[in-house]
């Protein structure tokens, strides 16, 4: 099985390399290793990433969107942050799993999986109602 490409967008730069180290170690292919401090999310465009995991403290919706809308990804976020309307906002944003917890690698695998699944069942969704709507017009 070919390994995942993944995006790793941190806010903490020093976690963001521990993390990066902890997937290389679990047999995940990473892509990029990005944290937050100039937005510099933006080099994703060229990559080929399965998924975008988001590790963030405090959970910002606005870069949530930027990267749900600009790469058309599934996104994961691993947060400490619980409280119900971040947790809303994300998902309004379009995160495909928001996970309060470490990460932890054994179970890594299948929660980018089911996050990649979830995404994909989304999208055929969007597309059906799209050409549900062009043949009611």
């Amino acid at each position: 099985m070919p390994k995942l490409k993944i995006a790793l967008i941190d806010d903490d730069h020093a976690r963001a390399d521990y993390i990066k180290n902890s997937l290389l170690e679990n047999d995940f292919e990473v892509v990029a290793c990005l944290t937050l401090d100039h937005l510099n999310i933006f080099r994703l465009e060229d990559l080929q990433a399965d998924v975008i995991l988001l590790d963030m403290d405090h959970p910002h919706r606005d870069i949530i969107e930027s990267c749900v809308s600009s790469y058309d990804l599934p996104t994961v976020l691993f947060t400490k942050n619980s409280d119900k309307d971040t947790i809303k906002q994300a998902i309004d944003a379009g995160v495909t799993a928001y996970i309060v917890d470490g990460i932890d690698p054994a179970r890594l695998h299948t929660i980018l999986e089911i996050s990649i699944e979830q995404y994909k069942k989304h999208k055929k969704l969007e597309g059906d109602l799209k050409e549900a709507q062009t043949k009611l017009a």
